[in-house]
């Protein structure tokens, strides 16, 4: 139940420094999301959480994971023309990759019907914890199109500073998403929250 961040800053830039733009600008934000899955096995629920401990390990790239989202951000076609005597952004598209990786019981049929059940239940509320996760990506995605729209530079310089303007302001994103995930894991790793409940009664079923 983690989220992998990742801001990549693709600048493709079509500078036209001799023209005055008087029309909109506008970005476009473009969202790819994939659903992945690891197999595990097990007859109890204490089996199904020692596998996910296990494959989790093996599948995703953080410590005591069991599901994650990972989250990718790229900023790119990015048209920047002379606007009011400022370099500004016309155009831009902000892509967002989304992957959502999840354990897959592959032994169903050998189980109790009550571990069924406490597994149906517990699954459902890892689903809406990793789309909570996606949520917040795209939500960050709105963030970076305000943003990337906001960054100008200098025309006397070619507008070469645009560049670092942007990283700067950007990786600043990044980093506050990034807060806002970890805040939001640890608001769900509390003993008291739905999914730690369930996550307990789950271990504790035969």
């Amino acid at each position: 139940m983690k989220s992998l961040l990742q801001l990549v800053v693709f600048v493709s830039v079509c500078v036209l420094c001799g023209s005055i733009i008087t029309g909109p600008v506008h970005a476009k934000i473009i969202i790819k999301e994939k659903t992945s899955y690891y197999p595990i096995k097990g007859k109890t629920g204490r089996e199904l959480a020692e596998a996910m401990l296990v494959g989790g390990k093996r599948n995703i790239d953080l410590r005591h994971a069991i599901a994650a989202t990972a989250t990718s951000y790229k900023v790119g076609d990015v048209d920047i023309q002379v606007v009011n005597g400022r370099c500004k952004v016309i155009s831009a598209n902000v892509i967002v990759d989304i992957e959502y990786i999840y354990p897959k019981w592959t032994q169903r049929k050998g189980a109790s019907k009550e571990l069924r059940a406490v597994w149906d239940q517990f699954f459902r509320e890892l689903v809406r914890h990793e789309e909570t996760h996606g949520k917040i990506a795209k939500e960050g995605a709105k963030q970076l199109e305000r943003e990337i729209l906001r960054v100008s530079g200098s025309v006397p310089l070619g507008c070469r500073d645009f560049g670092a303007f942007s990283t700067l302001r950007l990786d600043a994103i990044g980093r506050q998403l990034k807060n806002r995930q970890l805040a939001f894991d640890r608001r769900e790793n509390l003993r008291v929250s739905r999914i730690s409940r369930l996550q307990t009664l789950l271990f504790n079923v035969k």
